[in-house]
């Protein structure tokens, strides 16, 4: 009789345990401007999605920070929904390609957000599962500093193939965290500097090629930026002026992700996992 009792008690607070993500989800979504038939939508494809991540052992932080970023922007909720789904996909295929590679531990805690990142800014899956595996069987201590380097190389304005391209010579080299780093470096210095960071790859890339010595390739990337540097003008009866840094065209990432879209308020689709809204 008392085992029945103990049994009853724990089904009773396991029925009425709420996840803490579930709490953040309802605050979130109460505190926000969405009309309640939004706030409904919200409720039940965010809790949907992050069941799915939590099911798979996949950190739900990942995602809480865009749903997070897209509500206090008050994104579309229907784009905002769109968005979580391409990243939770994008963390199940990087859970598929560590799995694969039996990539475990710290290695793999340390690599898997970034790996993700990556498939969500369009780098293809199969060229990061190349690159994961190749470092595996070369240098697995250095995944982490590899697979970070990507992400850092989408940041600063490097096109998905490029950063592949790229990461591919890097990996055929065999360089060392400290000369990841310094590519890494590279990269940032010339966005900060307003040099075009597509043309600053290339040459990186060539250099690499080039020489066999890393302190060469450096030299050369260091000799083009500066080379390429916007230089200062003087007007008559002004003073010296110069271009803005930054990288024309392009989108900042925020928060490690894709851009959000724009916000307004809107209507569902009729397919919710359909293309792009407009």
């Amino acid at each position: 009789m008392r085992k029945i009792g103990v049994f009853l008690v724990f089904l009773f607070l396991g029925f009425f345990v709420i996840p803490a993500w579930a709490s953040t989800v309802e605050g979130v979504i109460s505190k926000s401007s969405y009309t309640e038939e939004e706030k409904a939508y919200l409720q039940d494809r965010v809790t949907a999605i992050t069941q799915e991540i939590e099911a798979q052992n996949l950190p739900v932080a990942f995602l809480f920070s865009k749903f997070k970023e897209g509500v206090g922007k008050r994104i579309n909720p229907y784009i905002l929904v769109q968005t979580l789904e391409k990243r939770k996909d994008a963390l199940l295929e990087a859970k598929k390609i560590l799995d694969e590679a039996s990539i475990e531990g710290k290695v793999r805690e340390r690599t898997l957000t970034d790996l993700a990142l990556s498939i969500e800014l369009s780098v293809p899956a199969p060229l990061l599962q190349e690159i994961v595996q190749r470092v595996k069987n070369t240098s697995p201590q250095d995944l982490p500093k590899v697979v970070a380097s990507i992400s850092t190389f989408l940041e600063v304005g490097v096109d998905p193939a490029k950063v592949g391209s790229v990461t591919e010579k890097i990996v055929a080299r065999n360089l060392q965290s400290e000369e990841i780093t310094k590519v890494a470096a590279l990269l940032e210095r010339s966005r900060r500097n307003g040099v075009d960071v597509a043309q600053v790859a290339t040459v990186l890339e060539e250099a690499l090629n080039k020489y066999d010595n890393f302190n060469l390739v450096e030299m050369e990337v260091r000799q083009f930026i500066a080379s390429s540097r916007q230089k200062p003008s003087l007007s008559s009866g002004q003073g010296v002026t110069s271009g803005s840094p930054g990288i024309s065209g392009t989108t900042p990432i925020q928060e490690g992700g894709t851009p959000l879209e724009s916000s307004s308020s809107g209507h569902p689709p009729s397919q919710e996992s359909g293309g792009p809204l407009e």
